[in-house]
């Protein structure tokens, strides 16, 4: 930011980025069961792009995923007077308010030069945070420490010391030894998914291959020890019918061409299911409007929501269809597989956060787009016949409330998945319990009360809310659910969240029971931290005290 004084009319301007292109920093809490202690961390993950805003005073001018805008506050006249000024005039001044102008940084050659040249340090992980080691298996190797990843909507890595959170390592390319990969991913989701077999770990790619006829859907595999590969691939542009014969593809609407938008996607024991929502960026068409507007707000809507399952064992598509349907959505909740040897079906279900409409692709702005998002998410499942290659859609209608949430709770340890040694789902069966950051109770509907939030415990499967915790004036981050290793009902454990008290001013950790919703324990921070994603629990490791 900059800002220019003068005795008559001081006037600030700053250039402030969209929420999602904040600079990646860490919120880390480390709980010592034997001293009860909480020890907290707040660092900035240094990364080449956070160098280049040190260095420069203000972000880097980047392609986002929202837009730019220039904040110009100018302090009413006489306020910045000296001390002679009259007791009345000073009254008077104290209840004039400051005048601010908030105008979208408009496209120009010389940002468009910016940004392509700031590609090469393009390494902001401000996402999510992963443990690509859950077991330990390099804390062997003689002087390895623990680490974990942060990741972003793109290839863009970085790895941490997980006992220090000092960045070991940033880079704006993907890791290296991926096996099997032509072409560049320009979208990897910041959600992978842990195998429920291995500690290896799954995730979805859009990738770009040179002279190709499209983008190509790829699921991707990475163990403990570094090593990547691709498990499977499929082209978005389906093949055309050749004259006379059949692609297999006949009834389905063929691909207008633009680069789709995945968020997270779906595993289960057998299969990855991607549900491709009906989002598309077309990438020279749209360039101007991504540096203006930003990713999320240059998607264009197309009439179809495509999915996808791919077999593990062997990296094959095994169904590929398209609903008429559309389906928004950012978040998973869970996947599951229903067998039947009687009847000789299978089938893969995967439960989303979803929307009817797009606007939650730019409904986090302002207060009028939010308004045009009342219901906020619901339930939905997606069940996928692959002998019969059929999909059907099922919208969840909650008896009890307005769901209004986001943010849905994805790992539940013991529920549905999670690394080696854990227990799995029952066989055809969503998890019962989903905790969410939402609004509070009837404060989302007409966009209302906005700024009421809460915590939410759903019984999707019974179609109840079953318990919620709010606070006023109190704003939650994500929830993390922590297994009670002791317990055998899939709540058992805690919840923990960092929240934010709007009269105190202060940040903290909050610790709820998972099984009612209660306050267990409250961990303040002595200062403000900005609302975070995406997180995760971090069992001690073995050359770790906490």
């Amino acid at each position: 930011s900059s800002s220019s004084n003068n005795n008559s009319s001081p006037e600030t301007t700053e250039e402030l980025a969209h929420l999602f292109d904040g600079l990646a920093k860490l919120s880390a809490y480390r709980i010592n069961g034997q001293t009860q202690q909480v020890q907290f961390q707040n660092p900035f993950i240094q990364s080449k792009f956070y160098q280049q805003f040190r260095k420069k005073g203000r972000i880097p001018t980047a392609f986002g995923v929202g837009p730019r805008v220039r904040v110009r506050t100018t302090a009413p006249q006489g306020s910045s007077s000296s001390n002679s000024s009259s007791y009345n005039n000073h009254d008077q001044q104290q209840h004039q308010q400051p005048e601010t102008t908030i105008s979208r940084i408009q496209f120009s050659k010389r940002r468009l030069l910016r940004a392509l040249a700031n590609l090469r340090i393009f390494d902001n992980a401000c996402v999510s945070v992963w443990d690509f080691d859950p077991l330990g298996k390099n804390n062997d190797q003689e002087q390895q420490q623990p680490t974990i990843s942060a990741l972003t909507d793109a290839s863009p890595r970085a790895v941490l010391s997980l006992p220090t959170l000092k960045t070991l390592s940033s880079s704006n390319m993907p890791p290296s030894r991926l096996r099997g990969l032509i072409g560049y991913p320009i979208i990897e989701t910041a959600h992978p998914m842990y195998s429920l077999h291995s500690d290896d770990t799954y995730n979805v790619a859009i990738t770009l291959k040179p002279a190709s006829s499209g983008p190509v859907l790829t699921l991707l595999k990475e163990t403990a020890m570094g090593e990547r590969r691709v498990v499977g691939s499929c082209p978005m542009r389906r093949p055309q019918t050749p004259a006379g014969g059949r692609s297999g593809h006949e009834n389905q609407p063929q691909e207008g061409g633009g680069i789709p938008y995945v968020h997270s996607f779906g595993l289960s024991q057998n299969y990855a299911v991607v549900v491709v929502q009906p989002l598309r960026f077309h990438l020279l068409r749209n360039l101007r409007g991504l540096l203006e507007k930003g990713l999320l707000q240059s998607l264009e809507s197309i009439d179809h929501t495509r999915v996808i399952v791919f077999e593990l064992s062997t990296g094959q598509v095994v169904l590929d269809n398209s609903i008429a349907e559309p389906v928004y959505f950012f978040h998973t909740v869970s996947t599951v597989e229903h067998q039947s040897s009687f009847e000789n079906k299978n089938s893969v279900s995967i439960r989303l956060a979803g929307y009817h409409k797009p606007e939650i692709k730019c409904g986090m702005r302002h207060t009028k787009e939010r308004a045009k998002i009342p219901e906020g998410a619901r339930f939905v499942d997606i069940t996928c016949d692959l002998s019969e290659q059929k999909v059907n859609v099922d919208w969840i209608q909650m008896q009890n409330s307005n769901p209004c949430f986001e943010l849905p709770v994805t790992r539940y340890l013991r529920a549905h998945g999670g690394c080696s040694g854990l227990d799995l789902p029952p066989q055809g069966k969503h998890p019962d319990h989903v905790y969410a950051f939402g609004a509070a109770l009837g404060s989302c509907k007409s966009g209302n009360d906005y700024n009421a939030w809460a915590l939410h415990k759903y019984n999707p499967n019974r179609r109840v809310l079953e318990a919620s915790f709010e606070r006023e004036n109190w704003y939650f981050s994500e929830p993390i659910f922590v297994a009670d290793p002791n317990g055998s009902r899939e709540d058992d454990g805690v919840l923990l969240s960092q929240i934010y008290d709007g009269d105190r001013r202060e940040s903290a950790l909050l610790v709820l029971d998972a099984r009612d919703m209660s306050q267990l324990a409250l961990a303040w921070t002595g200062t403000r931290c900005p609302m975070d994603f995406h997180g995760g629990f971090f069992p001690a490791k073995s050359s770790q005290s906490s």
